[in-house]
């Protein structure tokens, strides 16, 4: 006998937007518990600089630190990292970060657009 169907347990957001004259482009996957972002620029669209952190656990009433770590990267480069730690702590999920960029003055740019993002997946 036929099963039904279920709903899907994950969703895909992607954007692109203008900086300066670069085309940026965006990927939000959402699942149940955690979310994957990978942020890249037309030209260089590889999955690099791979990081996942976890969201802050709480010990006798109290908020410890968030856990991360980089699991893909040729540089060192702590981007991903240190942003998943930020959205894991915000959100209280598990987040898998992908940043891409050739410069860091983009960087602030796609962390407001991340933010706006998933404040309206998660609102």
């Amino acid at each position: 006998m036929p099963s039904e169907p279920s709903a899907p347990r994950f969703k895909v957001y992607s954007s692109s937007h203008l900086f300066q004259t670069q085309l940026l482009h965006l990927q939000v996957t959402t699942f149940e518990e955690s979310a994957f972002i990978w942020a890249g620029v037309d030209g260089n669209e590889v999955l690099g600089n791979l990081a996942v952190a976890m969201p802050p656990p709480t010990f006798n009433g109290n908020t410890l630190s968030t856990s991360s770590t980089t699991i893909l990267t040729k540089e060192i480069e702590e981007t991903s990292k240190q942003l998943g730690q930020k959205l894991a702590s915000k959100f209280g999920k598990q987040f898998f970060v992908s940043i891409n960029l050739p410069d860091q003055m983009m960087f602030s740019f796609v962390e407001k657009i991340i933010l706006n993002t998933l404040k309206d997946i998660y609102s």
